[in-house]
């Protein structure tokens, strides 16, 4: 894994080409901050040591150094509320996809049904249990 402070100029290399609000220092600053910890977690650190290791790297090269030196625990307790919720976001909208795929096996067993097809093959499409299509065919 390339060093943090080759990031870091990887990171800003491209300030120029940015949107001028990445020129303003704290802008920059706190977006390096979010890039820096999203870095860490996907290389697989967990949430509190990504954010400590990130917070430990911008204090030492003063990135939002006063602001993370004031309220470290408040940083830690967004960061971490930001992510559950995310993280249960995610879960729910998995959820819902598995839904829809059940949804659309259903509607495509339903259709197979309606053609008379042979309960084996719609089980072999649609991965639905034998039970599952008894009740489907119920509705027809």
């Amino acid at each position: 894994m390339p060093t943090a402070k080759f990031e870091q100029l990887r990171y800003n290399e491209d300030i120029r080409k940015c949107c001028r609000l990445l020129q303003y220092k704290p802008l920059r600053d706190y977006s390096y901050f979010i890039y820096d910890t999203q870095r860490r977690i996907k290389a697989g650190e967990p949430l509190g040591k990504a954010l400590a290791h990130t917070m430990e790297y911008c204090v030492s090269h003063d990135i939002m150094k006063d602001f993370l030196s004031e309220h470290e625990q408040e940083v830690v307790d967004m960061y971490s509320m930001s992510w559950r919720e995310r993280a249960f976001q995610e879960a729910a909208m998995e959820a819902g996809r598995e839904e829809g795929r059940e949804e659309a096996r259903k509607n495509t067993a339903l259709d197979m049904l309606r053609d008379k097809m042979d309960p084996e093959k719609i089980m072999k499409y649609t991965s639905l249990s034998p039970e599952c299509i008894a009740e489907l065919a119920k509705t027809l």
